[in-house]
């Protein structure tokens, strides 16, 4: 049983890891490919395919959160392992971008079941040691988002991004077989009886820190989420006048340091007594000042890289 459990949480770990790696391979690593595939030469229209999958996702996190207590993580990795995966796969067969968006719909669906059944699954497998293995575990997700910038981009280079985004969706796919083979060998686990209390949700909105600290992670998180899955590469090709590899690079580097962050944080806090606050004000003040840099940039004219590279990697 335990072996089967490991495997199961390996499994569900590699789907977290191509999670990331859609997320931030389409559209922003493909940007071009997709405008000049997809015949829209309107970058909005683009930009959307980005929006289709995150709306979805985002909202699907309250649904998600609900069947997780109510049928358990590794039952809903299974269902929304199914969906992602199909979603991944469809991808590059698409052939317009309404097509586009109805696929990176079902497939942003299927993600938002994976990352809260997983954190569910892993606080009941390995209760004694959870802090360590969810470091590891979110190490090896934004390794996803490593692989979607710089190799990603190389690999469209030599296959082209269909066949380049199809493969990673078939050992997505495979992946999600394993699963879902090992899984039927387990006892089957009973329903709980848990329903949807949205008096607990306006519960929690009623203290003014936890408003604050909503504000703020909507803020730093969609500055994060924009420029290094949608509009980083494209904005330092066009205006800053990068070539591809470069800018996907750049965008690689901004993804391994946010894996690096997410680890070094949270050492930095237990040394510091585990005073949180210093490290979200600083965070907030320096996506604040380096977006607003930014935004004068852009005003002014001026496309130097040396300038955007550091603000895009304050933002982080």
């Amino acid at each position: 049983m335990k072996r089967k459990v490991v495997i199961l949480l390996i499994t569900g770990t590699l789907l977290y890891f191509f999670l990331n790696f859609q997320r931030t391979a389409v559209p922003g690593a493909i940007f071009n490919e997709l405008q000049l595939s997809l015949g829209s030469p309107d970058a909005r229209f683009i930009t959307a395919i980005g929006a289709a999958f995150m709306y979805v996702y985002a909202a699907g996190q309250l649904l998600g959160g609900l069947m997780v207590d109510r049928f358990g993580g590794l039952r809903c990795i299974l269902a929304g392992g199914l969906l992602f995966t199909v979603g991944s796969v469809l991808t590059p067969f698409t052939g317009n971008v309404w097509a586009m968006y109805l696929v990176r719909a079902l497939t942003g669906l299927g993600a938002s079941c994976i990352y809260l059944s997983l954190i569910q699954a892993l606080s009941e497998a390995c209760a004694g040691n959870f802090t360590v293995v969810l470091g590891l575990v979110i190490c090896i997700g934004y390794a996803g988002s490593i692989v979607a910038g710089s190799p990603f981009v190389a690999a469209v280079h030599v296959l082209g991004w269909r066949e380049a985004l199809g493969a990673a969706g078939v050992i997505a796919l495979a992946t999600w077989v394993v699963f879902a083979l090992v899984f039927r060998t387990l006892p089957p686990r009973p329903v709980a009886a848990v329903s949807l209390r949205l008096k607990g949700i306006a519960d929690v909105f009623r203290r003014a820190q936890n408003v604050r600290l909503a504000l703020f992670y909507c803020v730093n998180w969609g500055l994060y989420y924009t420029f290094l899955t949608v509009i980083g590469k494209k904005f330092l090709e066009d205006h800053c006048r990068m070539s591809p590899m470069g800018a996907s690079a750049v965008i690689t580097a901004m993804a391994l340091l946010a894996a690096g962050n997410n680890f070094a944080s949270g050492v930095l806090s237990r040394l510091a007594g585990n005073r949180r606050r210093p490290f979200l004000v600083g965070a907030a003040v320096l996506a604040l000042c380096s977006n607003a840099v930014i935004l004068c940039a852009l005003f002014l004219g001026v496309r130097h890289w040396w300038l955007a590279v550091p603000l895009l990697v304050m933002t982080l």
